[in-house]
C-alpha cells in the first residue's frame, strides 16, 4: 500500500484502486480491479491494516474498475459487513447490466464473443446511491457509520458518459481522466466517449487543488507530474484529431466511411491493432471524434451507395 495523505492509499490491483480510512476499522475503496481474483487479492492485502470495506466508490462503469465489487459485498456479507456501492448516475445501467459494454462497442449488437472477456465483461453489482456532480458523498446516510470524512465529486465526463474523480483529504483520485505516458503509447489511442468533453475534463483537471494525484492507470503524482500527464493526453488526442481532419480534407468529395475514419487515425499514430478487441474500441472512439468534428460544423454525413461517408465542408 502507497500512503497517498491522511488516511488515504493506494493499491495497484491491476489499476490503482483507492483505500479511505472511515473510522472504527472502517473503509471505503475507490474502484475494486477487473476480476473476483483481483478483488481477492485486494483484500488479502488490505487485511492486515485490520480496515474493512463498507463502501465503495467507483469512477465509471468499466469492468476493469467495477468488477471486482461483486467479491468485496460478498466477502463483506460472509464477515456480516454490508457493503454498499456508490457510483455515478448513468453509470449504474452497466453496472447493473454489465452486457451493455460490449454492445456498446459492437455497434449495438449481439457482441462477438473476443468482447465478452473480463476485460469488458464483469459481474453485476448493485448500486445502492448514484453520485451527482459537486456533491460531498453521504457516506453516514448511505453505508451507515460514523464519520467525519468527506469525499467530493468531480465530474470529469468524456472517457465515459458520465466519470468522475474524487477528492478526499488533499488527495485526487482521477480515474481514467489520464492515462500513463507508457501506456498512451502502447496502445496509441486512448479509449474516449466523448471527445469534446474529454479536452474539457484534461483542461479542468489543470485547476484541481490537491497535494497527490492518483489515476488508474498511472502512478500517483504531484500536481507537476499531472500537468505532464495532462500534455501527454491531450497531445495524443490532438494528433488523433489532426491526422481524421487531414484524412477527411484528401478524400475530398468521395470522403470516408466509418472503417476509413479508423484506419486514418490509427495510420497517423502509427498503430497496429492487433486483435478485434483493439479494433472496435477504436471504432468507438473514432466515432467519438467523427461526432465532434460534426458538432464543430466540419464535416457532414452522406448517404451514397447505400454506404454512409464523412465529408469535410470546410
Amino acid at each position: 500500500m502507497e500512503a497517498l495523505g491522511p488516511g488515504v492509499w493506494g493499491i495497484y490491483n491491476g489499476i490503482n484502486v483507492g483505500v479511505i480510512e472511515l473510522g472504527n476499522g472502517n473503509c471505503a475503496l475507490m474502484d475494486t480491479g477487473m476480476t473476483k481474483q483481483k478483488a481477492k487479492q485486494l483484500l488479502k492485502e488490505l487485511a492486515p491494516t485490520g480496515l474493512k470495506p463498507i463502501a465503495i466508490i467507483n469512477t465509471h462503469a468499466h469492468a476493469d474498475h467495477f468488477g471486482g465489487n461483486a467479491q468485496v459485498i460478498e466477502q463483506g456479507k460472509s464477515e456480516g459487513r454490508i457493503v454498499r456501492v456508490f457510483c455515478p448516475a448513468q453509470e449504474d445501467v452497466t453496472l447493473n447490466y454489465p452486457l451493455l459494454e460490449p454492445i456498446g462497442l459492437f455497434a449495438g449488437a449481439s457482441p462477438i464473443p473476443e468482447l465478452c472477456n473480463s476485460f469488458l465483461l464483469g459481474p453485476t453489482s448493485p448500486v445502492d446511491y448514484l453520485i451527482k456532480q459537486d456533491e460531498v458523498l453521504p457516506l453516514e446516510e448511505i453505508a451507515g457509520v460514523a464519520t467525519t470524512v468527506r469525499v467530493e465529486a468531480v465530474s470529469l465526463v468524456g472517457h465515459t458518459i458520465n466519470h468522475f474523480g474524487y477528492r478526499v483529504n488533499g488527495v485526487f483520485f482521477a480515474g481514467d481522466s489520464v492515462l500513463a505516458a507508457e501506456t498512451v503509447m502502447k496502445h496509441g489511442l486512448p479509449f474516449c466517449f466523448d471527445v469534446g468533453n474529454q479536452f474539457a475534463a484534461l483542461d479542468k483537471l489543470e485547476n484541481i487543488e490537491a497535494n497527490r494525484f492518483l489515476p488508474c492507470h498511472a502512478a500517483s503524482c504531484d500536481k507537476n507530474g499531472l500537468s505532464e500527464l495532462i500534455a501527454v493526453n491531450r497531445g495524443q488526442m490532438e494528433r488523433a484529431a489532426e491526422a481524421l481532419r487531414k484524412a477527411l480534407k484528401e478524400a475530398g468529395n468521395v470522403g470516408l466511411d466509418g472503417s476509413g475514419a479508423v484506419a486514418a487515425i490509427a495510420d497517423g499514430l502509427e498503430m497496429l491493432f492487433s486483435s478485434l478487441q483493439s479494433y472496435w474500441l477504436a471504432h468507438l472512439t473514432t466515432h467519438g471524434y467523427l461526432r465532434w468534428l460534426y458538432g464543430l460544423g466540419e464535416i457532414t454525413p452522406e448517404l451514397w451507395d447505400n454506404k454512409l461517408y464523412w465529408k469535410w465542408v470546410f
